[in-house]
């Protein structure tokens, strides 16, 4: 049995695949890719059983037959390889790798092994890709990596009302909203999403892929770019009521240029990004305060003017996760927003309802 494809078409689709295969798995044909022919199409699959990722290239091949490739192998050496065209060749579960000077051979495993995956079927829609990918960014630093037990805490809400979708994360120290409109109706929707669905998705989709299709199954989300398709089961578990915790009413509100607040705070960080992260904001009449402090270290202070209304206020916050939100406003002026100095901080856009992040304060030592 031979195939002959493109060096570089095999190695980007293989890069990908990998992204999406687990570094070490119990179960052994899970380090594997599930490599498949039919007619002249190589279709290749690797899964960590939440999540799948399948993608096609175009080969020569004689006959249809599958295996199962061990994944990052197989990845490295056709990446290290210089040639334009390789030649496959199987015979009894071995992977023959051949290119002008070079040949390696590899052990595979019993395709049947392999888990089998639902055909996902459902409502389709429709979304620009470089705004869904947008919104992952900004909402991106409120996902925790170990979850704390509290599956909210590591997984993204995303959420419909007609034409507008909404990603929502949170950690517990804060709650991140994003939002974007489309054209098209998306319905209804409220579904746990592993975030690396996303992760992935920012490895695989080019800027000259304008949208991405996805159907939303009754377990599975399935995303389609091109010649690939992600498919992802949807978590279960209930995210909290978060815009409760959203105040109805304000007692401050400061305006102040986006730029100039985040490089103020990217320079009190560097006091004490490794020790306490805290930074203490104070404001009264049009000047805001920000000081950063640490004993073995020393102090730092930084100055800004501000539209503000309100009484003078003065509250905590971890420098770290302010800037954090910060870095997720588009306009040239961020709106903050609390009802008091033990109330969470919210940040928004001035004149636009596209992005909220709200910040709980700290008590003091």
């Amino acid at each position: 049995m031979t195939i002959k494809c493109l060096r570089n078409e095999l190695s980007d689709a293989l890069q990908e695949i990998i992204s999406v295969v687990p570094s070490s798995s119990m179960i052994p044909v899970l380090n594997h890719v599930l490599f498949k022919i039919e007619g002249e199409k190589i279709e290749m699959t690797g899964s960590d059983m939440e999540i799948s990722l399948i993608s096609s290239i175009k080969c020569e091949s004689g006959e249809d037959f599958q295996t199962a490739i061990p994944a990052r192998l197989f990845a490295d050496i056709v990446k290290s390889m210089t040639e334009q065209e390789i030649t496959m060749e199987f015979e009894e579960n071995h992977l023959q790798i051949q290119g002008e000077h070079s040949k390696f051979l590899l052990n595979c495993m019993d395709s049947s092994e392999f888990p089998k995956f639902p055909n996902v079927e459902g409502n389709t829609y429709e979304i620009k890709s470089q705004e869904l990918l947008g919104m992952f960014k900004k909402v991106n630093p409120a996902i925790s990596a170990k979850g704390e037990g509290n599956i909210s805490f590591s997984s993204i809400l995303l959420q419909t009302f007609a034409n507008e979708l909404r990603m929502v994360t949170t950690d517990g120290q804060r709650l991140i909203i994003a939002k974007h409109w489309e054209t098209g109706d998306l319905n209804s929707l409220h579904l746990l999403i592993p975030p690396k669905v996303f992760q992935v998705l920012s490895k695989i989709v080019g800027k000259s892929v304008p949208t991405i299709h996805f159907i939303v199954g009754d377990r599975e989300i399935a995303l389609s770019i091109d010649n690939k398709m992600l498919i992802s089961r949807i978590l279960e578990g209930n995210f909290p009521e978060y815009e409760r915790v959203i105040p109805a009413s304000v007692a401050y509100r400061f305006e102040l240029n986006t730029h100039d607040f985040l490089q103020s705070l990217q320079r009190l960080n560097l006091l004490v990004r490794n020790t306490s992260k805290r930074i203490t904001f104070k404001a009264m009449d049009n000047e805001l305060k920000l000081t950063a402090n640490d004993p073995e270290i020393g102090s730092g202070e930084e100055s800004l003017t501000i539209d503000f209304t309100g009484g003078e206020f003065e509250a905590i916050f971890d420098v770290k996760k302010m800037m954090e939100g910060i870095e997720g406003i588009e306009s040239k002026e961020v709106v903050l927003e609390t009802a008091g100095p033990l109330h969470p901080l919210i940040m928004k856009e001035k004149e636009s309802d596209k992005f909220l992040y709200l910040l709980v304060s700290l008590r003091k030592p």
